[in-house]
């Protein structure tokens, strides 16, 4: 029989040139087998037809429905268990010989019917390869000099591999810091990593912080915890944007672009110089993302491109800043969503102006104090869901709406507010895959407990999961030794929620 390898070599050899007789030799074949496959131009394995018989009995046959039965009731049996328990119910009709049949069967039962693998993202880090570096605030460690408060940055350098770090004192987030503080860790580090990677040049998170402040625990809010430092956000405001994106005063926007070009050309000619090093074309591709988001960002921050109508739905030119700053942040969060950011958080409330007087913290005058926040947070928001609504987008995004607790149902002694209340609170959704005009659970009449349907924070992250795509207890990233999924060992999908 001829092989599939025989007539490669001999189609080889014909269009090498070779005559029919000798590239049959060859190939270890005859001059008319030679002739057929010439003519027919395709390999044997292209030419058989599947076998639509047995050649022997098959020894499953009237076994393998209760096989299926066990595997569908517990899909989770082995192949092994499952043959030890076909053999000792056929003894006379089954043998060790069936076994390698057998597991084949169940695996492909298995690739058919059974349930979803687990899906692991495993991080491969390599000795030297990868370096992450970032800026953190270290106000809250409270550091003064002669009695007056030190507020400072950190340049943080960290190798993925081996955790070696490097740490600057810097003052602010800017080119300069960067450069003293990168310098440092590589000399340092008595050399330079294959490649490396900040959050500036691959965020997939907008923040939009309150105009009065961040909110408490500040960045803590939007970092990546266990997660690469890539999955961590961006803070800024529609008065405040994100830092360094401005042309210098005095450089033209043409001089800009010719700067840009003509670095350009410098790179592509040094690759040119150094073919196949893929590294450097990375790190050229990198920098480029980096200026193609500093051009975007600051486009997508110019809101006097809005029309007055959408601004005054909003409440963007209110007298009252507070008020205003809010509307300009939720039209600021409508604006990137619009041009693909895929997760933006906005924040209603700061810390830094006290308990309850500048966020929903109500301890002590909870109706004064509401009634000055509600303005604030209303009209905005219904705003934001309405333009979302009008231009499609709430079509495929979802929007969720939480708080860190609810209030108690009762004042708090010698007070006219209400302590914290984690054991009932409200949490709603709207848009993409979310029933509309639907309330799930409820609390007790006092208000103090949820008693029906009762939901916590590991479902409802489970549920947004779910409407992103993702199965919660299939996702995972490998931490400290131990695969780590988004919602511990918790967690399931409100069903009843979805569309």
């Amino acid at each position: 029989m001829v092989t599939d390898a025989q007539v490669r070599k001999l189609f080889r050899e014909l269009h090498s040139g070779t005559p029919l007789a000798t590239a049959a030799r060859r190939a270890d074949m005859d001059d008319k087998t030679a002739r057929k496959y010439r003519t027919r131009g395709t390999l044997p394995s292209a030419a058989k037809t599947p076998r639509a018989y047995r050649t022997r009995t098959d020894p499953f046959d009237g076994v393998w429905p209760a096989v299926e039965q066990r595997l569908a009731a517990e899909p989770r049996l082995t192949a092994k268990t499952l043959f030890d328990w076909v053999k000792a119910e056929n003894p006379d009709r089954i043998a060790d010989t069936h076994r390698r049949t057998f597991e084949r069967r169940v695996r492909q039962w298995k690739a058919a019917h059974g349930p979803a693998q687990d899906v692991k993202f495993r991080q491969a880090h390599h000795a030297g390869d990868l370096a992450t570096s970032d800026f953190t605030s270290m106000n809250a460690l409270g550091v003064t000099v002669q009695g007056h408060p030190f507020d400072h940055l950190a340049y943080h350098f960290v190798l993925t591999y081996s955790n070696w770090e490097s740490v600057t004192v810097c003052a602010s987030e800017s080119f300069e810091a960067l450069a003293d503080g990168l310098q440092n860790a590589l000399w340092e580090l008595g050399g330079v990593p294959g490649r490396h990677r900040s959050d500036s040049l691959s965020a997939a998170v907008n923040n939009l912080p309150d105009p009065r402040g961040v909110p408490q625990v500040g960045p803590n809010n939007w970092g990546s915890a266990f997660l690469p430092a890539v999955f961590q956000g961006t803070a800024f405001t529609a008065d405040k944007p994100i830092p360094h994106l401005e042309r210098p005063r005095g450089v033209s926007a043409k001089a800009d672009a010719d700067t840009r070009d003509f670095l350009a050309e410098l790179n592509a000619e040094h690759l040119k110089r150094h073919p196949g090093d893929a590294e450097l074309a990375a790190r050229i591709a990198g920098h480029e993302l980096a200026g193609r988001m500093q051009l975007r960002a600051a486009e997508v921050a110019d809101l006097s491109r809005e029309p007055a109508k959408v601004r005054a739905e909003y409440g963007a030119d209110d007298p009252d800043k507070v008020k205003a700053g809010f509307a300009l942040n939720c039209l600021l969060a409508r604006r990137l969503l619009e041009r693909g950011v895929r997760f933006v958080q906005l924040f209603n409330g700061a810390y830094a102006m006290g308990e309850g007087v500048g966020n929903w913290d109500g301890h002590k005058t909870l109706k004064a104090q509401y009634d000055v926040h509600g303005p604030i947070f209303d009209r905005p928001c219904a705003a934001l869901l309405w333009d979302l609504k009008r231009t499609g987008l709430l079509e495929d995004t979802l929007v969720v709406w939480v708080t860190e607790f609810g209030r108690m149902p009762t004042f708090q002694k010698g007070a006219s507010g209400r302590d914290h209340n984690p054991s009932g609170f409200t949490v709603w959704l709207a848009g993409a895959g979310v029933k509309a005009g639907t309330s799930y659970g409820a609390t007790d009449e006092f208000g103090y407990k949820a008693v029906e349907k009762v939901a916590t924070i590991y479902d409802l992250h489970a549920t947004v999961l779910h409407l992103l795509g993702l199965d919660h207890e299939r996702l995972s990233f490998y931490h400290n030794g131990i695969e780590r999924r988004l919602t511990d060992v918790h967690g399931h999908v409100l069903t009843g929620v979805l569309a």
